[in-house]
């Protein structure tokens, strides 16, 4: 996606299908968890993917954002974090939306 965010935001057809696929993720899910590990990330490029080396090879990528009482799997693999990744999705593609000019074939309301 940030790819093509560079080049004058992303294809409608591609927006509204990444729309659809996020609308398919419960946002509504509660969970016991004080914090996930996205939201301990830093909301830049650099640290959610340092974030997310770590996650798939601690080993070779041990410098990570997420502290380690929150790099357990389960978090990782909870609802809620994934619709806290989803709710964030969803408010990038309504910025790319809005950056690409908001045109109505973008949407499917």
């Amino acid at each position: 996606m940030g790819i093509a965010q560079t080049y004058e935001g992303l294809p409608p057809s591609y927006a509204r299908d990444v729309a659809t696929a996020l609308a398919t993720i419960d946002l509504d899910v509660s969970c016991g968890h004080p914090q996930h590990p996205w939201s301990t990330a830093e909301s830049t490029a650099q640290s959610r993917y340092r974030a997310v080396l770590h996650l798939y090879a601690p080993q070779d990528h041990p410098d990570t954002p997420v502290p380690a009482e929150l790099s357990a799997r389960e978090l990782w693999e909870c609802p809620v974090q994934y619709a806290q990744l989803a709710r964030t999705a969803l408010e990038d593609l309504e910025g790319w939306r809005t950056m690409r000019g908001g045109d109505d074939e973008d949407r499917e309301d």
